[in-house]
């Protein structure tokens, strides 16, 4: 009887200890969203056809599908999420007629990825499951959402996820916004783990789980753009990671900065742009020949008038090329464009060392239209005069300068428009600098128009020598990617 016992009683002894470590859920596995699905959606801010797209994966599909988290690139505002769609067009092996937004990653089928929003509005939804779906990710392999480490995603995502959503920031931030439950009034101190912030996203308890997570909350209502709409949050707080952001790095201000100034340069010296100054400059002179007071003001007016006008340009030259990269697949390829755009701009200019002729195809104004700028030039008697002409006759200028302006326009088109306002800024300063430094140059006594048309003259091929290599070499490099 007593044998009997102990073995019921270490039957029972082995059977608790093997209990002990049998893997039990998790009270966070409960709470997750059940049965997660997850998609990679690229779109962009300011393009029609993803306009029509989002209203209908945000505003319903996200609503429709509870388990189902989106994994969203905004590629026009965020360089580096273009270079991230065009590594996932590569490692799905898409055609490269087929690259273009809005497109969306749900799984390896041939159903499973969609290009373009008939694509996506008529198939999306068929596409779509109940059933758990891992994320496909950049290097063409699969992880589960609640397994992925969020710091180590590529470029600047946003994570979506019923009325909730992730925005990645800078240096490893992660703003977190939702709709509905109140902030928790106490916070932890200690570091977040990549690994928290995703599995906070999905856990529907998520205040409970913030109340162990570090943040700042941010007062002010939350808003995200899609394209055609935006989105509000009434909550907010800021999360940092310990692990700083592996993604795909931004092409630097810096490097911007050295494309616009070389652009802007050019620009400058076109003798072109000098030569219509000169005339002016002449014409003020003729009219007023020892009043070097009005000859001053005359030449700030004119310089001051190209440099608003061009301005303007310059902003709808941006606001083109933004519509024209709505057209899905042309942002992928709009830089090389431009870099080729660069090379034939500096052929040209190249040419006219070798074998000049006045009036060539993009570098100098066509031979029909300086005798009307010329006329155009001589009524400028006065600085208001003056000042009017600027504006006027801007429009002859164009023709041989817009090639550098059109350039660096592309290159800024990526921006928001008000984000470009420094650039053009910049870039019409250098375009005017030559103009003022011979304004004050003769207004100083220190050379007059004569002479300064005389070294135009005498110096122009090599002018366009120097236009030529900057441009051809600028090209190479963008047509190339080296920055």
């Amino acid at each position: 009887m007593i044998k009997r016992k102990f073995f019921q009683f270490l039957g029972l002894g082995v059977l608790f200890f093997l209990i002990s470590f049998w893997p039990l859920p998790t009270i966070q596995a409960q709470e997750e969203s059940p049965s997660l699905s997850c998609l990679v959606y690229f779109t962009g801010v300011g393009c029609p056809h993803c306009a029509k797209a989002d209203a209908v994966v945000f505003g319903e599909i996200l609503k429709d599908y509870p388990g189902l988290v989106i994994i969203e690139y905004e590629i026009y505002q965020t360089p580096s999420n273009a270079q991230v769609l065009t590594q996932y067009d590569k490692a799905y092996q898409l055609p490269s007629w087929q690259y273009g937004i809005p497109s969306a990653f749900f799984d390896k089928s041939e159903k499973g990825i969609l290009i373009g929003d008939p694509s996506i509005l008529g198939n999306l939804r068929g596409v779509i499951s109940d059933e758990a779906n891992p994320c496909l990710l950049i290097d063409g392999s699969t992880e589960n959402f609640s397994q992925l480490k969020l710091d180590e995603l590529p470029g600047s995502p946003k994570v979506w996820h019923q009325d909730r959503i992730l925005v990645k920031q800078k240096q490893g931030n992660w703003v977190f916004a939702w709709n509905g439950s109140e902030l928790p009034e106490k916070n932890s101190t200690e570091g977040n783990t990549s690994q928290d912030i995703s599995l906070l996203i999905i856990n529907n308890n998520f205040t409970e789980k913030l109340k162990t997570l570090n943040y700042t909350t941010l007062t002010e209502p939350f808003k995200v753009n899609l394209s055609g709409q935006e989105v509000n949050f009434t909550h907010a707080v800021q999360l940092k990671t310990e692990k700083q952001s592996t993604a795909v790095p931004v092409i630097s201000s810096k490097l911007t900065l050295a494309k616009v100034a070389s652009l802007a340069l050019v620009d400058a010296v076109n003798p072109c742009a000098l030569a219509v100054l000169l005339l002016m400059l002449t014409a003020i002179m003729a009219y007023n020949p020892g009043s070097k007071k009005k000859i001053l003001l005359a030449g700030l007016a004119f310089v001051a008038s190209i440099f608003v006008i061009y301005f303007f340009y310059g902003l709808a030259i941006i606001r083109l090329f933004q519509l024209i990269q709505s057209l899905a697949s042309v942002k992928l390829w709009l830089y090389r464009a431009l870099g080729a755009l660069a090379i034939l701009l500096g052929l040209f200019n190249i040419k006219d060392f070798f074998f000049y002729k006045p009036g060539g195809i993009s570098t100098e104004m066509p031979m029909f239209l300086r005798p009307k700028a010329k006329k155009l030039l001589s009524k400028a008697t006065s600085p208001i005069g003056a000042g009017v002409m600027g504006i006027l006759v801007t429009v002859f200028l164009l023709p041989c300068t817009i090639g550098p302006y059109f350039i660096a326009g592309g290159i800024l088109s990526s921006m928001q428009v008000w984000n470009t306002i420094p650039w053009l800024i910049f870039y019409n300063f250098l375009f005017v600098l030559p103009m003022l430094a011979i304004v004050f140059s003769v207004y100083g006594g220190l050379s007059r128009v004569k002479d300064v048309s005389q070294w135009k003259e005498k110096n122009i091929t090599k002018i366009h020598l120097v236009e030529g290599l900057i441009m051809l070499i600028l090209g190479g490099i963008m047509v190339l990617g080296l920055f």
